[in-house]
């Protein structure tokens, strides 16, 4: 899994070394103190966990990648699965499933899972479905039980949303004055850096993939187009784009007429 980048770390290592959790008093902004509901959850409970419920529900992992943000407290990443229980990839592609997840262990963000598919063409997530399973660190929340009954059951499910995503995407039309307005309003939403819209652009006109991956003029070539160059972001900001992509471009390109001027052939 490359969406990680040079800064990615094995399922091993979390297990190892993100064992430990910050104390309140170490908390920035720090109103769990006094709060009785503070119960943080280190970041190699939580995906061995995630894992557990993997195997529980007769999955397999062929690959894992995480990275941490500068503090430690933020842990982004996922897991490659395969099994029985999931749907057929759409025909055409080679691409695997994926189990991306948002974890803090200073509780400052809910945990948060998508599904998402990695396309062999471009080593990175290409999309994920909306959010799933997400749930806030608790009193009397039991992470194990958690993992396998609700994310995991959830996940399989959201695998045959995808699928049908997928297949949408590769049938809806995308002009070029969709693609522009589209990717500008990526920019301006914050979605992707402003600074990155002019490669997502470049990559539109230009694209790396042949048409056998991403059929010209179409919503699966932009969300591709967008997510391809999400892997010159942070691992966070990645994990954003790759979550974001698809509803941006399905939104635009079902719009009847768009009159864009804005960017220069």
């Amino acid at each position: 899994m490359n969406i990680m980048g040079d800064n990615k770390m094995s399922f091993e290592q979390v297990i190892d070394t993100c064992v430990g959790v910050p104390r309140r008093e170490d908390i920035v902004k720090n109103d769990t103190v006094e709060n009785p509901r503070w119960k943080p959850i280190s970041h190699g409970s939580f995906i061995n966990a995630l894992a557990t419920g993997i195997e529980h529900h007769g999955l397999e992992i062929t690959d894992s990648a995480f990275a941490l943000n500068k503090t430690g407290h933020l842990l982004v990443g996922g897991f490659k699965v395969k099994g029985a229980c999931l749907p057929a990839i759409p025909s055409g592609m080679a691409a695997e499933f994926e189990l991306f997840t948002r974890h803090a262990n200073n509780m400052s963000r809910a945990i948060q899972l998508n599904a998402g598919l990695e396309m062999m063409a471009c080593t990175n997530g290409q999309m994920t479905g909306e959010c799933i399973a997400r749930h806030k660190h608790t009193t009397g929340f039991d992470i194990d039980e958690w993992a396998r009954d609700v994310a995991l059951a959830e996940f399989i499910e959201d695998c045959a949303r995808q699928v049908r995503n997928v297949e949408e995407l590769r049938e809806m039309e995308c002009n070029t004055d969709q693609a522009a307005r589209c990717i500008l309003e990526a920019g301006s939403r914050g979605i992707v850096p402003l600074a990155r819209t002019v490669d997502i652009w470049n990559e539109w006109k230009d694209p790396v993939f042949n048409a056998n991956d991403f059929a010209p003029n179409t919503a699966w070539k932009l969300v591709g187009n967008m997510t391809h160059i999400a892997q010159k972001c942070s691992p966070q900001r990645q994990l954003q784009i790759v979550q974001a992509a698809s509803p941006l471009v399905r939104e635009f390109c079902r719009a009847q007429s768009i009159d864009v001027d804005v960017i220069p052939a």
